[in-house]
């Protein structure tokens, strides 16, 4: 178990109109009987300005070219030898559909791909020698078809491994999981058992995987709330111990709201959700599977370098997140 305290991260969180990131079932791992350990949730120390000078210095210097306020990582000179070899909608570019949802993938002023998985991709552009194309989208629920009907090579932003959409993309493996999170004040609430043993009231908002689970285990103690907001203005005046919801969703939703503390619970075989959280992916088209190797090949050495947990820190992640366990559906 960890447990984080709030201390603010300056990031603003845009949900997508349709779609509630709830902490999905991915990947089980295994329950434990074990006292949980407490770890401070403090906001991870940034790099100095010698430090980021230099990586800036070296992710411009490594590009390929330059692109435009829709484009980063520059690529497509002859100098520039790609780590793999696959097409792409457009030749030098890397199209990505994208509804925004931060922390995870959204564009700042100038149109750039930042977050997370901006963080992630921007590295992947340098190294296959592509420029990322924003492909904006204003419904969370066109960026699959987007990338069936060839319009983008993928798509992103906390996107969970699952069956359904497995049926119709291919899936990468996984890249971080987002994971449910039991937030409370002062990080008191530190298990699912507890919220059961001392009789204690959990918000939720409506929609939510996890929904199902808390209502037969509590009954009338679970409310759920319209929005995530809503139910942490209630934990704020008494009238909840405790609010549910995923990692991301933790870190955007509390943020300015003081005396809270998010907690990943130890896993609870009666709340799916706290066994299998979800997993992060980027779907690729059926026809592309050049692109899928080379992505899966991309994203095992971000994981490696530590690039994915230190895109997690920046944004005030647990990096217990960077290990998302074996791939699994939904």
């Amino acid at each position: 178990m960890s447990v984080y305290s709030k201390s603010g991260s300056g990031v603003t969180w845009r949900p997508p109109p349709d779609a509630i990131h709830g902490a999905a079932p991915g990947t089980p791992f295994p329950l434990s009987n074990a006292p949980p350990v407490r770890i401070t949730r403090m906001k991870p120390a940034k790099l100095s300005a010698v430090a980021l000078a230099a990586v800036m210095a070296a992710v411009t210097l490594g590009a390929c070219g330059s692109g435009d306020s829709a484009s980063t990582a520059g690529a497509g000179a002859a100098e520039c030898t790609p780590r793999h070899q696959f097409s792409t909608v457009s030749e030098g570019e890397l199209t990505v559909a994208l509804a925004p949802y931060e922390p995870a993938a959204y564009t700042d002023s100038s149109g750039n791909l930042v977050g997370i998985e901006g963080e992630l991709l921007r590295q992947i552009a340098e190294w296959e020698c592509l420029e990322i194309k924003v492909l904006p989208l204003g419904s969370y629920a066109a960026t699959i078809p987007a990338v069936q009907s060839g319009r983008a090579d993928i798509t992103v932003g906390d996107i969970y491994r699952t069956a359904e959409r497995a049926a119709v993309t291919t899936l990468t493996d996984p890249i971080y999981k987002d994971a449910l999170e039991i937030v409370s004040k002062g990080g008191t609430v530190t298990s699912i058992q507890q919220l059961v043993s001392d009789n204690l009231r959990l918000g939720g908002s409506t929609g939510g995987l996890w929904d199902d689970d808390f209502q037969k285990l509590l009954g009338d103690n679970f409310k759920l709330y319209q929005t995530f907001q809503d139910a942490v203005q209630d934990l704020q005046a008494g009238r909840l111990d405790a609010v549910v919801m995923s990692s991301l969703g933790y870190n955007a939703l509390t943020e300015g709201v003081s005396g809270v503390a998010g907690v990943m619970p130890p896993a609870d075989s009666r709340v799916t959700a706290s066994t299998a959280p979800g997993q992060a992916t980027w779907p690729t088209n059926n026809s592309t599977p050049e692109l899928t190797t080379a992505l899966n090949a991309d994203i095992s050495e971000l994981r490696s370098s530590g690039a994915i947990t230190e895109a997690l820190e920046k944004y005030d992640l647990d990096p217990e997140l960077a290990d998302p366990g074996e791939p699994n559906l939904l």
